[in-house]
């Protein structure tokens, strides 16, 4: 009863059970094509665009990094 209930909560995604399957999926893809010359990386806006953020921020930059970082956490839908 337990991997049937696994089984359909596999499908909703963001739960537990979705993420595993994805891993599981990844596992088996990285058996199968290994991993030579794999490189994954993110970044972020406020880190790659900070002076054009906080311009749109209207915030100065000579202020101290706490104050700029407050004003990114108090406008997350312009830093979205």
């Amino acid at each position: 009863m337990a991997s049937v209930q696994f089984i359909y909560t596999s499908y909703v995604t963001g739960s537990d059970p979705y993420w595993f399957q994805r891993l599981c999926e990844l596992i088996v893809i990285n058996d199968q094509e290994g991993m030579e010359g794999t490189l994954f990386r993110t970044f972020s806006a406020s880190y790659n665009h900070w002076r054009n953020l906080m311009k749109l921020l209207e915030v100065p930059e000579d202020l101290p990094t706490h104050i700029r970082r407050e004003s990114i956490h108090k406008n997350p839908d312009l830093v979205d």
